[in-house]
């Protein structure tokens, strides 16, 4: 019974234009508001109800509350409307989801920024202790060498004065 739910085949959709008539999907005209109601077939009806926001069933647990759309005339499933899409998305949906894609490409651009930044930094302090190391051996291979003192080799400068 669920695939059979799942599917759309469970429901009975009722609509009516704006002055409170029934209408059939195949007499309504684009541009105008209608109201669709979804009510379980009887076949479902003993399994399934229809619950609000917070989880609670509805008076009628069979019906489904009213939603007003704007039909556009465009149904792909031939003006039976079982789930072929034919209502409009709400303007803040494209809002939100604009957000939503300036907030991952901000998120990636900071993410790009940190990982350059980290390898600068280890690029930097390689090259530093690289530079120490090179420092410490040149120190070292000279170390005897360049402080012997003149005065010993018998030239240079000397401390008398004559």
């Amino acid at each position: 019974e669920l695939a059979g739910c799942l599917n759309n085949n469970a429901f009975n959709y009722t609509y009516t234009d704006e002055d409170g008539n029934t209408v059939s999907a195949s007499e309504m005209v684009a541009g105008k508001n209608y109201s669709v109601k979804a009510t379980l077939k009887d076949e479902y009806a003993r399994n399934f109800e229809f619950v609000d926001a917070s989880g609670m069933p509805l008076p009628d647990a069979t019906a489904s509350a009213s939603h007003e759309f704007n039909y556009s005339g465009n149904n792909a499933n031939g003006g039976d409307n079982n789930g072929g899409g034919s209502g409009n998305v709400p303007d803040d949906y494209y809002k939100w989801y604009k957000v939503h894609v300036i907030t991952e490409i901000a998120m990636v651009a900071v993410t790009l920024i940190i990982v350059v930044l980290v390898i600068v930094l280890i690029v930097k302090s390689n090259n530093r202790r690289r530079d120490k190391r090179d420092n410490s051996d040149r120190y070292d291979r000279r170390g005897s060498n360049t402080y012997t003192d003149s005065s010993n080799t018998g030239g240079g400068y000397s401390d008398d004065i004559q």
